[in-house]
């Protein structure tokens, strides 16, 4: 079997320096770091934080001023900000620079249009807190292009997107906004994470070339289960695999190239043990790189 595994599989750039951030507070020691939700979406990931000190909270009304708080690699909301700030409590934030980005363009396009069109998963963290940034009112999150009904006709409208969105179906739903939307002005910004746009390309071209492919990552994560819909978007089989353990011998029936790539959360550990269950399963298994 010869197994093919994607330059960019495992940690991006934003989830690394976030990472990178929280440790570094955790080894600091001065106070506790509180988090209100998962700092990066792979349970492997977090688990390995907690271990080395990470709480969790359900609100900030817990936060007590001796502890820090912690805004994970999907940013937060404004609120957020501003009531840590006015307790004097101290803020870790990791939130990736590329999120930044679409709060920014959020708020500064909500200055000039009607209405700042969101284009992603309405129950994402970073989702949510664009909205926030956008203001009251001014923001709407379309999921599919079936969502775009929803828009009110007649206004100027500014759309972004979620970072890890699928860059196919943002063309479609923005095409699909100009063709049947009776808006004003229309502004486009492309705010998807570029490493986002070269794994969905990679995964693109390993479908081309494989029998099966392999998406190493968590369910709650959305930039993988994007990998996962851009495999079988291009019919070719695939698997989402948040560890080892769900590899069998079944999976590998038939397979005589297998793709491999891994979510922008996943740990190189996880990715290392899901290969080397594959090289134990697999007869005369050839590894590459993409």
């Amino acid at each position: 079997m010869n197994i093919i595994i994607a330059k960019t599989a495992g940690f991006c750039s934003g989830v690394q320096r976030g990472i990178g951030l929280i440790e570094k507070a955790l080894a600091a020691q001065g106070k506790p770091l509180y988090a209100l939700n998962f700092p990066v979406h792979n349970a492997v990931a977090v688990s390995g934080l907690i271990g080395r000190g990470l709480k969790f909270l359900n609100s900030l009304d817990g936060l007590a001023k001796d502890g820090a708080l912690l805004i994970g690699t999907h940013g937060a909301c404004p609120e957020v900000y501003a009531v840590a700030q006015a307790n004097g409590i101290e803020i870790v934030d990791a939130t990736c620079p590329m999120v930044k980005r679409v709060q920014r363009t959020a708020r500064m396009a909500a200055g000039h249009s009607d209405m700042v069109i969101i284009v992603g998963n309405r129950n994402h963290t970073e989702v949510k807190s664009v909205c926030e940034w956008a203001g009251t009112g001014k923001a709407l999150v379309i999921e599919s292009v079936d969502d775009v009904r929803n828009i009110p006709r007649g206004l100027s409208l500014a759309i972004v997107s979620q970072t890890t969105f699928s860059c196919r179906e943002f063309g479609m739903i923005v095409d699909f906004i100009r063709k049947s939307a009776a808006s004003g002005a229309i502004e486009v910004f492309r705010t998807i994470c570029p490493a986002t746009f070269r794994r969905q390309e990679e995964v693109r071209e390993l479908a081309g070339i494989a029998d099966k492919i392999f998406i190493i990552g968590d369910s709650s994560s959305a930039n993988s289960l994007r990998l996962v819909e851009t495999a079988l978007f291009e019919n070719t089989p695939a698997k989402l695999v948040s560890s080892s353990g769900e590899i069998t011998a079944e999976d590998l029936e038939g397979v005589e190239i297998l793709g491999i790539s891994a979510g922008a959360s996943t740990p190189d550990e996880v990715i290392r043990q899901c290969k080397n269950k594959i090289i134990t399963i697999a007869d005369n298994a050839h590894v590459t790189s993409g």
